[in-house]
């Protein structure tokens, strides 16, 4: 399977050799800024640093991001989680040292400053493994209490009534 998203390719290998599938797209490829990445699940796997197709020196990637999505090549997400929470601790910090606003004010910056990060592409999360929902889940409560000092109830397990 194939999928050709800003000059990256995306490849699930099976038994098969990756570029000899590739038709003739040359004048479709800026072949300077083509990647590649293979997705596996193999522990013990060995990838080459980059292919030669025609004269063309293509770099593997073990990540890369698309549309502000890190994808890296187990589909776990981990990396896309960390970023993420890097991201909203940046901001939330950011917000906490400008002033001392009361707490509509506050609210209104989660809302439009923090939220959005938590919502971008949520309908991925359903491929996220359980700890990065759990650590993507804490931290938005843990943004919402250093904000605005609202305690939720915070989960460790997933396995609830």
């Amino acid at each position: 399977m194939w999928l050709l998203a800003n000059n990256f390719f995306i490849c699930i290998l099976y038994h098969c050799h990756v570029l000899q599938h590739i038709q003739d797209v040359d004048g479709l490829l800026n072949w300077d800024k083509t990647k590649i990445m293979i997705i596996h699940n193999k522990k013990n796997i060995v990838i080459p640093a980059s292919f030669s197709f025609r004269s063309f020196e293509i770099e593997v990637v073990p990540e890369f991001k698309l549309l502000g999505v890190i994808i890296d090549n187990k589909l776990n997400f981990t990396s896309h989680v960390n970023n993420l929470k890097a991201t909203i601790n940046k901001k939330l910090n950011s917000i906490k040292q400008l002033f001392f606003p009361s707490k509509p004010v506050k609210i209104q910056f989660f809302k439009t400053f923090i939220l959005p990060h938590f919502d971008y592409c949520l309908s991925l999360t359903i491929y996220f493994s359980k700890p990065a929902i759990q650590s993507l889940s804490n931290s938005y409560y843990i943004s919402l209490f250093k904000l605005i000092h609202f305690k939720a109830q915070v989960f460790t397990d997933f396995n609830i009534g």
